[in-house]
């Protein structure tokens, strides 16, 4: 996998890696690793206990700007990134 990028937004670090699928707009695997979650959204706790990173794996025939449309419908962090990364 290759580092398709890295941000940081309201003290979250976000990084994204991506596996190049068999066509320039296609991706194999997308995974997002953020840290520092507690920080930014306190209130984020599963059983009392703070969440401190979260590990996203996508695998499959993916095309990267549907994903970061999804992203950024859900208002998920990096969404509209995404749409300006484009695939490697």
């Amino acid at each position: 996998m290759e580092t398709l990028m890295t941000m940081s937004e309201s003290d979250t670090e976000l990084f994204f890696y991506v596996k190049q699928g068999k066509s320039e707009n296609k991706i194999e695997k997308l995974l997002m690793y953020s840290k520092g979650i507690s920080k930014s959204v306190p209130e984020a706790k599963i059983k009392g206990q703070a969440i401190e990173s979260v590990v996203l794996m996508i695998e499959g025939d993916l095309d990267l700007y549907q994903i970061a449309k999804l992203a950024a419908k859900m208002d998920l962090p990096g969404g509209d990134q995404l749409k300006k990364a484009g695939v490697k």
